[in-house]
């Protein structure tokens, strides 16, 4: 069945060898989505929704720290945790959008001879590319929901006191 599209599912079947590697390349890039939104979900649950000030028991655990800085620590990691992210997430970006190209010109050339004989690999690389490009959004998508998160995280550790200061007034 040579240029169809490969289900990850289904294991690889004859196909160009274009094909075959956007298949390799969507199940990678589609399990690295699914890591950032662990990763998204995990952050979220640490940073809280934002109820906590209605709560005065929570409202003061978060506005004051401790002796060793442990609520301080936890908002500098997450900032630079989601920092470094962002970095990864626009790198694999980039990445598929370098190699996309070349088979974006292959695609037109293809069609433009109108070869019959590679009708399937044509379908199987327009799917391929689609559906990489919908995980590739999806990327996208959670880099902009890390960047609102990174957000919060630095007006939360500006707002953490220590004693009767702010905490960046000591540093």
């Amino acid at each position: 069945m040579r240029g169809a599209f490969i289900d990850p599912t289904q294991g690889f079947v004859h196909a160009s060898y274009q094909v075959n590697m956007l298949t390799l390349i969507l199940i990678a890039i589609t399990e690295t989505l699914y890591g950032w939104k662990s990763l998204h979900s995990h952050i979220g649950r640490m940073l809280g929704t934002g109820e906590e000030i209605f709560n005065i028991n929570a409202h003061d655990k978060m506005i004051f720290d401790d002796d060793l800085f442990t609520r301080s620590r936890k908002y500098f990691w997450t900032i630079n945790c989601l920092q470094e992210s962002d970095n990864l997430i626009r790198l694999n970006i980039e990445t598929w959008n370098q190699y996309q190209e070349p088979i974006l010109r292959r695609l037109r050339r293809m069609e433009a001879a109108s070869e019959v004989q590679e009708e399937g690999e044509v379908k199987a690389l327009r799917e391929g590319i689609s559906r990489c490009q919908r995980v590739v959004a999806q990327l996208a998508d959670i880099r902009n929901l890390f960047k609102d998160q990174r957000q919060k995280a630095v007006s939360l550790r500006d707002g953490v006191r220590v004693g009767g200061f702010k905490f960046l007034d000591i540093f």
